[in-house]
Order: structure tokens, then C-alpha cells, then sequence
């Protein structure tokens, strides 16, 4: 499962690099574009044939959506660079979009802060047909056009805020190397489960843990 994960966004990242190179343009439309889409499509070509796998489509986005089980993959690159913490994690540059704040809202992890202008009433429904019990999957990931895909993170957060800022309830990082992976403890110290013990492709995760308020501070 981990190495799947981490061949599609190699690939994502790749194509990306080579729309740009391919385009001769000192502007990174190109790359930025093409990651986007791909991203998606990449985890939907190398996870369909696992056992549990099928993949949805929300209703007015441009990809399909990987469901391993109850577990929804949600991929998006949290910074540009290896310096920025994950923790720091934000969806977007800006304002987040309306079909994000509603996978959040349906299927996220709960945080005792929330800005409630975040859930308006014009939220649309989003993939209803999901069992209430579906859990959503961030995975945040680093990269940039030159140096290529830098830093790869799964976990469970909360949608905080509009500007897409984000709380972990837990995450991982997956190394893109061989080597351990650097599990965080969740909030009340214990650590946190790899996610991808148990039989793949299921993705074990405990009973999720509060945020306490100050952590989004």
C-alpha cells in the first residue's frame, strides 16, 4: 500500500515536471495544472486492483476519489519546500473551495475549534451514497518543480477554518527512502498506529482523540 502511494505521487510529480520542461514556459502553469489532476489519477491507477478498493466521483469534480474500505484518500500538497511543518498544513493557497469543506464536514475529523462560518447552510451535499462510518484520508504532500516530490504525510485531521488550515488528530509521515517511518503521538501522548498495519489494503486507525483548541492556535 505504501509503496503504491508513494509510486503515484512520484509519477504525479514527474508528469507535472515534464508538462513544464515540455511547454518551454518560464511560468509554472503548466506544472501546477497537471499536478493537480494527477494527483487523483495517479492513486486511482495504482490502487483500483487492490482488494476493498473502489473509487467515487463527487458530484462536479473534474476526479475520482480512491475509497480503500471506509477510508477516503484525499491527496493535496501542503507546501513547496522541506521546511515547512506539516503541522502548518493549509488546503489551497486560499480561500477553500466548497466541495473540499464538505469532504471535510462529512467525513473529517472533529476539532472542538471551528469557525462556524465554515459550514453554511449552501454547503452542498457531497458523495451521499457513503456510509456515515467513512473516514476521509488526507495525504499532504511537499514538492516543487525542480527538486520534485520532497515530503509525503497521511493521517486524520479537522478542517478548522476557511482559509483551509488544518488540525491532525494524528498523521505519518511515509518516507520516500527506505527506512522507518516517523509516527507522531496523537494528542494525549500515546502513539499512533501505522496506517497501513493490518491487511492491506485496509487502513487500521483507532478511535479518534479531541483536539484541544489551543492546538490550532
Amino acid at each position: 500500500m505504501r509503496e503504491r502511494v508513494i509510486s503515484s505521487f512520484l509519477q504525479a510529480v514527474a508528469n507535472a515536471q515534464d508538462a513544464q520542461a515540455v511547454s518551454s514556459s518560464d511560468k509554472r502553469f503548466p506544472y501546477g495544472s497537471t499536478l493537480m489532476i494527477r494527483r487523483y489519477e495517479t492513486l486511482v491507477e495504482n490502487l483500483r486492483d487492490l482488494r476493498d478498493v473502489r473509487t467515487v466521483k463527487p458530484e462536479g469534480a473534474p476526479y475520482e476519489l480512491v475509497l480503500i474500505g471506509e477510508n477516503l484518500l484525499f491527496p493535496f500538497r501542503y507546501a513547496e519546500d522541506e521546511r515547512t511543518p506539516v503541522v502548518e498544513a493549509r488546503i489551497g493557497d486560499g480561500r477553500i473551495s466548497g466541495l473540499a469543506a464538505a469532504l471535510f464536514k462529512r467525513f473529517g475529523a472533529r476539532h472542538t475549534y471551528v469557525q462556524e462560518s465554515l459550514w453554511g447552510e449552501d454547503q452542498r451535499p457531497v458523495l451521499a451514497d457513503l456510509p456515515a462510518n467513512t473516514r476521509l484520508i488526507p495525504i499532504a504532500y511537499a514538492a516543487n518543480d525542480r527538486a520534485g516530490l520532497l515530503k509525503l504525510y497521511w493521517g486524520e485531521a479537522a478542517l478548522i477554518d476557511p482559509s483551509g488550515h488544518l488540525a491532525w488528530t494524528r498523521y505519518e509521515q511515509i518516507p520516500l527512502a527506505e527506512g522507518h517511518s516517523h509516527v507522531i503521538s496523537t494528542p494525549d501522548g500515546r502513539p499512533a498506529d501505522r496506517f497501513d498495519n493490518g491487511v492491506v489494503p485496509d487502513l487500521t486507525l483507532e478511535t479518534l482523540f479531541p483536539v484541544d483548541s489551543a492546538a490550532a492556535k
